[in-house]
């Protein structure tokens, strides 16, 4: 499996299914590229919902009848999304355990600070691990979409942004493990830190009543 981005030419295949994509079965995808000489694009990841009209691949010629089947069928598709192939899931759960938390029937900010660093050691390890482990390429003809770092962020962090808007504890911490994500790993998280940044400062310039509250905050801005 290649991480590549789906290209705009080649054949696409649509599903017939409505549903989130819960699993995909690659190695039915290295059967198919070897015995059909074909290279094959995923237009999706698990965790996508799909419907009628939806691209599922595409590929470097057409398929037969039976092979677009095969294709169809490496795609598990039901109606809720799964943690099992499905990273962004666990974050947006993660997320919403924080939102739930910051309800003004809760009122519970230390649970929305804990999510908080939970996904920073969450965003962290998985960085750390996809640069001491060396991508290992077991099908090259079967290409799939990378995850998009500005996605994992957003999923993380953005509607604890916005739930938290003016509580100054929680925009604080969320600001300082937006910090230490981008001083771990500049390079993948650096622009997308930054990003989440400035968008929840600017959420918490709205909530936050005091000026002062908005000043010391403002200390924490990643440049």
């Amino acid at each position: 499996v290649e991480l590549v981005a789906m290209p705009d030419s080649g054949v696409p295949l649509y599903a017939e299914r409505f549903g989130f994509v819960q699993a995909i079965d690659d190695q039915l995808f290295a059967t198919l590229c070897a015995e059909q000489d074909l290279d094959v694009w995923l237009a999706v990841r698990p965790g996508t919902y799909v419907d009628s009209r939806t691209i599922l691949l595409k590929t470097s010629r057409a398929l037969d009848e039976q092979s677009a089947r095969d294709a169809r069928r490496a795609f598990v598709i039901d109606g809720d999304r799964t943690f099992e192939a499905d990273p962004r899931f666990g974050l947006i759960v993660l997320s919403e355990t924080a939102s739930k938390a910051l309800s003004p029937g809760v009122n519970d900010p230390g649970t929305a600070i804990d999510v908080l660093g939970t996904s920073l050691r969450i965003l962290a390890g998985w960085s750390t691990a996809a640069r001491a482990i060396p991508a290992r390429v077991t099908c090259p003809r079967l290409h799939v979409p990378p995850i998009a770092v500005e996605d994992l962020v957003c999923d993380a962090f953005r509607w604890i942004a916005r739930d938290g808007a003016g509580q100054l504890e929680v925009q604080i911490r969320l600001q300082k493990a937006l910090r230490s994500l981008a001083a771990h790993d500049p390079v993948h998280f650096g622009a997308a830190a930054q990003a989440m940044s400035h968008e929840a400062f600017a959420r918490a310039k709205i909530g936050l009543a005091l000026p002062g509250d908005v000043e010391i905050l403002e200390r924490f801005v990643l440049d």
